[in-house]
Parts: structure tokens; C-alpha cells; sequence
């Protein structure tokens, strides 16, 4: 297994891992639990790592590229049967499924 990406939340680790499954890459999150009893953040390089097989690895960097590029140039949608705000990387809402609807043009 190799690191794609390591990042301060956990939640956002998964999130991330999600993206990747969806495209057919597995992989797992380690360091997840990254935060002392008090709630504070461990050092740097003890936090949330998402890694995929070497195989995968250069697919993976491709799709986290490509999320990045869509989440800082887009919006987030709000999905039309469950309501949950989606960040605009994805292309089906990961709740219930539901695919992305097309864009009002205008």
C-alpha cells in the first residue's frame, strides 16, 4: 500500500477514500483516530492517510487531481431526493445514490 494523501480530519480522509471506491480504487484510512484525550491534533505526520495498492496509485493521484480541480472551481449541489449538500467533486450523492443532475444552462 502507498500514500496518496494525508490529511487534518478524519472525516474528510473517508470522505476522500468514498471518492475513490466509487471509482473502483480500494484502499483503506489509517491514523483515523488522530487526536489526543484533550481533542487536540497529533503532529503532522501521525494524521488520517489514505493509501492504495501501488497499482492504483497513479489512477488515484489522477482522481484527487481531478476532484481538487472540481471542488475549487465549483459548487456544491444539493440533491434532489434526499436534500444533502454534495460537494462538487461528486457525480451521484453519496447517500442515496441519486446522479448529479444536469446544470440550467443561463
Amino acid at each position: 500500500m502507498i500514500e496518496i494523501i494525508r490529511v487534518d480530519e478524519p472525516a474528510l480522509a473517508h470522505l476522500i477514500l468514498g471518492f475513490l471506491e466509487t471509482h473502483g480504487i480500494p484502499g483503506e484510512v489509517v491514523g483515523d483516530q488522530a487526536f489526543w484525550s484533550d481533542g487536540s491534533m497529533v503532529p503532522r505526520d501521525m494524521r488520517p492517510t489514505v493509501r492504495v495498492a501501488d497499482e492504483y496509485a497513479e489512477d488515484a493521484r489522477r482522481l484527487l487531481q481531478e476532484f481538487e480541480d472540481r471542488r475549487t472551481s465549483e459548487e456544491s449541489w444539493f440533491c434532489p431526493k434526499c436534500g444533502d449538500v454534495v460537494p462538487p467533486a461528486f457525480a451521484e450523492c453519496p447517500v442515496c445514490r441519486v446522479v448529479r443532475p444536469p446544470r440550467k444552462a443561463g
